[in-house]
């Protein structure tokens, strides 16, 4: 398995909280991000777009632990799947 980059085209990040992490034996450079926003979204497996509201956003805080951040959601022969490893 080769290491993986992962680069960021749009965004900002709090440089000086750039850390590195140990998960499962190997170790991370871990960026913390605002991951979605208030607002009118269309995810990748929605129909429509629909209303993200900011109070929504903390009621499941530890859901987000250890999720990766993609580029571009993955897709493998024509559907869409999960980034995440459970």
């Amino acid at each position: 398995m080769t290491d993986r980059v992962l680069t960021v085209a749009t965004g900002s990040a709090d440089v000086a909280s750039v850390r590195t992490e140990e998960f499962r034996g190997k170790t991370y450079t871990v960026v913390p991000v605002i991951a979605v926003v208030e607002g009118v979204l269309q995810g990748v497996n929605s129909d429509a777009p629909e209303l993200a509201v900011a109070s929504e956003f903390g009621k499941f805080p530890a859901s987000w632990d250890g999720r990766p951040v993609m580029m571009n959601h993955p897709n493998i022969g024509g559907m869409w799947v999960s980034a995440s490893i459970h």
